[in-house]
């Protein structure tokens, strides 16, 4: 049986005929919203975009990482 990773689960799940989850995953979607905080920072500004990417991803996967610790 494939199990799904909690960070590979899409946040808004639509399903298809053959039982495919379509949409952003947990970890795109966390991502997106650091991303945005980030950016959203004036001082920013002068960051390189790679950075703050990998800034993100970082912190979406601690998230994610954390939230699968508080389930023990």
């Amino acid at each position: 049986m494939n199990v799904m990773k909690n960070a590979d689960k899409p946040i808004n799940p639509t399903i298809d005929k053959n039982i495919r989850y379509h949409g952003l995953t947990k970890r795109e979607y966390f991502a997106g919203l650091a991303m945005q905080g980030i950016l959203a920072n004036p001082s920013t500004n002068s960051a390189r975009n790679v950075i703050i990417a990998d800034v993100a991803i970082t912190c979406a996967d601690e998230l994610l990482k954390q939230l699968e610790h508080e389930k023990d």
